[in-house]
């Protein structure tokens, strides 16, 4: 390798890299190199050529990669990371090719000096493990911008093949390497409660989101972006998302300390709503995997009873069908397990669900389980019940009530005056209790027992008092809430059609708020109401649970057809197959919702499809597990008419018809919502609509405050003060919006480059990791001659010319002169809009309204839509004009007090 020239980068007195008061740096742990202490403001490439590979996001280091593939790292000051790029001014963008001379940045030397931050700065670079760095003719002392310092050569060390080989095999893993990165840059284990994922998404309980290093986690290849929910930081990775956490998992046990905690740090100011959206997403999220394993082996079930491969299993208080499966033999008892192995996890669900919420709260976990297997008893379950779910035992009824000719509505109002216990195993909300009960109970307990006290009869009260209080006033009380449920959508209902369309539409809203169990609950009551009156359990609801879905893949893939943006498409895409399996979650807070009117076509879409399958009259017959899957279950009869006796008698649809039309009813959800989706797409709301509805805000504001004041503003000063926000509208002009939009068809081909970039890397990663997941196998079997056939294999892996044009497509698809317009524009619009913005608050005595982001992220709403900027957090006005009308209101019901 040829000797690379290095310059002073500025006035300095230049040292050895052992000389810097840093450790980290002057042990070399990044690489060896020269300690810089400038001596002016100014800094110039310190190298011939080079190519501006990263620039930290603080702006107090920047990364080059020279033209022989070395990488060089310029840190300028020690702890200035703090300063959020306060002291530098960047000359450069990433991507720049710059050369010897060329200005970089400048450093506000005085302020560093101000601020007692050390101006020490490091210039290193990075090695490889077989590399050595020779600094050549170099002596410490002081040296003149531009003068050069010394030469540098790097000496590769000879390594043997098969150390190289041994070296990569057993380095770790892609993913390994990933997780090792990833654990590091959350603050590592001491930073978070929990980890674990969805589909898509690596997600941390996060202690301290200030010590999250977001910018470094986005630059990591398979990142494809980072989310806040409250104190979760949600990394989007795509499928393998649960290999990335089982590795993050892994490498903390190697550290021999790894024990994750539940206790979540919800922020107090989260209002009550989120909350409890953050706690039932914590509980549930984890179990998502299980309820798609298990959907699966359901829809295995099924198809093989639609196709009498396999019989039907039903547990009844029917004497003779106990005695058939008691006396079950050969095959028959094998089919009989795998019913079980399908069905068990979904009848006594809340025993996961205990354990879940136990390590949410923190609680110990074998208690939590021990206390969901008794809400959930087998003992409880006697024979299966009326509804094949457990007992079922009147505790009293309030009355008894007869509708003559309504046996249904009847059934109703008496269950709802039928107060009952039965068991919790399908009671989600009665074990979250149970666990946050018995949390509590702990609590108490340790502050007013001794130890030994604790040891012999805290399990006993625990166990005895929560499992009552559970089973014996919770589950009667959430019964009756079932009850009125299923009475208020009875109702509903009565509207032929509208009842399931209804259900259809609000369904997905149900998601966002994590309220899919109480939805379900109409579901089941429903069901249950059908099987007590001997009708079999055909569910009216549950083709509207099912269609909501495919609604919203359906808005899915019209996002798809209509994006110009890439990298949304190509997330987009990747996304599909959740939907298919009937998981929503992931596209729906990462595309759908962001973007509303998907989330909203989908919704209107959803309501149509719902309307026509009840009209039709389609219904669920057998839950054969999630998406895709659940089709199997409406091509059959119900498990309480396995063969169509009662059905047939009450006009349901044969199970061929009632498949038949259930995926037409779908076919119609997924293309309606494609259809609006397409028709009423926004990529982004532009800057002049944008600043258009703030500047409306704005006037609402004022208003509602006026009121509050004692001396209220006139009719006269709203009209002027309205002309004023009028005029102030039209600093925007179309030929700007125009400008705009040019910019914006530039963006669209270099996120399509980016987009190709990061597919090409993507793929390099996954093939790397598939060689040497099979080089660790085979060096762990002792096949040396396999792993080195692999260590060749990989060495020929070489996406860098590809990549090299892509990035050269990057650079050059976007005029700087282009940019550069546009950020002079908005900075200049910029300033307008918040000063003038400013003074109309200030004219009526408003300082407590800080508008300056909300007007950032209105004026750059396209460059935020493409990522090329990050949104800032904005003053919630909507949130501030409620609450001053709130005021209002109590002010005025006041006023009239006082004058009664």
């Amino acid at each position: 390798m040829e000797n690379i020239k290095i310059y002073a980068p500025v006035d300095a007195d230049i040292d050895f890299i052992e000389k810097c008061s840093d450790l980290v740096f002057s042990e070399k742990n990044l690489g060896d190199g020269f300690l810089i202490i400038p001596k002016k403001n100014n800094f110039q490439l310190p190298f011939d050529f080079a190519k501006i590979k990263m620039i930290f996001p603080t702006k107090h280091a920047i990364g080059f990669e020279l033209n022989n593939g070395l990488n060089a790292l310029l840190h300028c000051g020690l702890e200035t990371v703090h300063l959020n790029g306060e002291p530098f001014t960047y000359f450069v963008e990433e991507g720049d090719e710059v050369r010897r001379g060329d200005k970089i940045f400048d450093v506000n030397l005085t302020l560093l000096k101000k601020l007692k931050v050390s101006a020490e700065t490091p210039l290193i670079f990075e090695l490889n493990q077989n590399e050595q760095c020779v600094i050549k003719n170099f002596k410490p002392g002081f040296y003149k911008q531009g003068e050069l310092i010394a030469e540098l050569s790097i000496q590769k060390n000879e390594v043997n093949p098969q150390d190289e080989m041994l070296q990569l095999f057993e380095s770790g893993s892609q993913f390994e390497n990933l997780a090792k990165n990833i654990d590091n840059l959350v603050g590592t284990k001491t930073n978070y409660n929990d980890v674990y994922n969805c589909m898509t998404r690596l997600r941390f309980d996060i202690i301290n989101p200030n010590l999250v290093n977001i910018d470094q986690i986005k630059k990591e290849k398979l990142v494809k972006n980072v989310r806040w929910n409250g104190q979760e930081l949600q990394i989007i990775i795509g499928a393998e998302a649960a290999k990335i956490k089982d590795a993050v998992i892994d490498y903390n046990k190697k550290l021999n300390d790894f024990e994750l905690r539940g206790n979540k740090n919800i922020n107090k100011d989260t209002t009550l709503g989120k909350k409890f959206v953050a706690t039932f997403m914590g509980i549930m999220v984890p179990l998502i995997p299980i309820f798609i394993g298990t959907g699966i082996i359901q829809a295995i079930i099924g198809i093989l009873q639609l196709t009498d491969v396999m019989p039907t299993f039903v547990i009844t208080s029917n004497p003779e069908t106990i005695s058939q499966i008691a006396n079950l033999k050969g095959i028959d008892i094998w089919w009989f397990l795998l019913n079980a192995v399908g069905k068990s996890s979904s009848l006594f669900v809340g025993i996961i669900v205990a354990y879940s919420a136990s390590k949410y709260f923190d609680f110990n976990r074998m208690l939590g389980v021990t206390l969901g297997v008794i809400i959930c008893s087998p003992l409880l379950f006697v024979n299966g019940g009326l509804f094949t779910i457990g007992g079922d035992w009147t505790l009293f009824r309030i009355t008894t009530i007869n509708i003559p000719d309504n046996p249904k509505l009847t059934y109703f109002i008496n269950n709802l005056f039928n107060i009952r216990i039965t068991p919790g195993n399908i009671k989600i909300f009665v074990i979250i209790f149970a666990i946050l009960f018995g949390l509590k109970l702990d609590n108490w307990l340790k502050k007013r027992i001794t130890s030994i006290m604790e040891l012999m009869f805290k399990g006993f009260v625990i166990i005895l008092l929560v499992s009552m209080v559970s089973l014996g006033i919770m589950t009667p009380i959430w019964n009756f809430l079932e009850a009125l449920f299923g009475l208020l959508f009875y109702f509903i209902g009565l509207i032929p059609g509208i009842g399931v369309g209804f259900y259809a539409g609000i369904a997905q809203i149900g998601v966002i708020f994590a309220m899919q169990a109480p939805l379900g609950i109409i579901t089941s009551i429903q069901t249950m109401v059908d099987l007590g009156l001997g009708l079999g359990g055909y569910s009216v609801y549950s083709p509207g649970a099912s269609i909501s879905v495919w609604a919203q893949v359906g808005a899915l893939i019209g996002v798809i057809i209509v994006t110009k943006n890439a990298n949304l498409r190509r997330t987009a895409i990747g996304m599909i197959p959740i939907g298919i399996l009937g998981v929503t979650e992931p596209f729906l807070y990462g595309i759908n919702l962001p973007k509303k009117r998907p989330f909203l076509a989908a919704i209107s879409a959803a309501a149509i499809a719902g309307t026509f399958a009840s009209l039709i009259g389609v219904t669920g017959r057998v839950g054969t597990g999630m998406g895709i899957f659940e089709a199997v279950g409406f091509f059959q009869w119900t498990v309480a008419d396995p063969n169509g006796a009662i059905g047939l008698a009450n006009g349901q649809l044969t199970p061929i018809a009632n498949g038949l039309w259930y995926v037409v009813s779908c076919l119609i959800a997924i293309g309606g919502a494609i259809l609006f989706t397409i028709f009423s797409y926004k990529e982004y709301v532009n800057a002049k609509n944008k600043i258009n509805m703030l500047l409306k805000q704005v006037f609402t504001f004022i208003s509602w405050n006026s009121k509050m004041n004692s001396t209220p503003i006139t009719k006269e000063q709203l009209r002027l003060l309205k002309e004023e926000l009028n005029q102030l509208k039209k600093e925007i002009t179309k030929e700007e919006l125009l400008e705009i939009k040019i910019l914006e068809k530039q963006i669209i081909k270099q996120v399509k480059f980016k987009s190709k970039l990061l597919s090409n890397q993507e793929k390099e990663a996954k093939e790397k990791e598939k060689i040497i997941s099979k080089g660790q196998k085979d060096l762990s079997r002792n096949k040396v001659k396999n792993a080195e056939q692999l260590f060749d294999k990989y060495k020929k892996i070489d996406y860098s010319a590809l990549n090299l044009a892509l990035e050269k497509n990057i650079k050059h698809s976007v005029s700087q002169d282009d940019i550069a317009r546009i950020e002079t524009l908005i900075l200049e619009k910029n300033q307008v809009f918040s000063q003038k913005i400013q003074n109309i608050l200030q004219n009526y005595k408003i300082n407590n309204l800080d508008l300056d982001n909300n007007i950032y992220n209105s004026l750059n709403s396209m460059l935020i839509s493409y990522d090329f900027l990050q949104a800032k957090e904005e003053t919630d006005i909507n949130k501030e004009n409620k609450h001053l009308k709130k005021e209002v209101q109590i002010k005025n019901k006041a006023m009239k007090l006082m004058n009664t």
